[in-house]
């Protein structure tokens, strides 16, 4: 099975979380228990190599703000969120999947 590399946004919050996962729709319910918002993929992509997740968060690592280093959350301007859906895009552009809200 695949593994993707996501991008999930917890919604009403510029809070995103980046992750993999080879059953990547069904870690949503299992991160939603406990969170009061309700936590949307954005958009994801079948990694190449099993370091792609660990380039995606080095990439990320500007939208840290005060957030504790060790973690996967994010916060990311409106302003920015193609950039960072683009950044997962780019581990494999052929199986990139994206649901950004109109």
């Amino acid at each position: 099975m695949d593994t993707r590399v996501y991008l999930l946004r917890e919604e009403g919050s510029d809070f995103y979380k980046v992750g993999h996962s080879t059953d990547y729709k069904n870690i949503i319910p299992q991160l939603q228990v406990g969170n009061p918002r309700k936590l949307i993929c954005l958009c994801s992509t079948i990694m190449k190599d099993k370091d792609d997740e660990k380039k995606v968060l080095a990439a990320f690592m500007k939208y840290k703000g005060n957030l504790d280093k060790g973690t996967k959350w994010f916060v990311i301007p409106d302003g920015d969120i193609e950039g960072a859906c683009e950044t997962i895009r780019n581990i494999n552009p052929e199986k990139y999947t994206v649901s950004l809200p109109q």
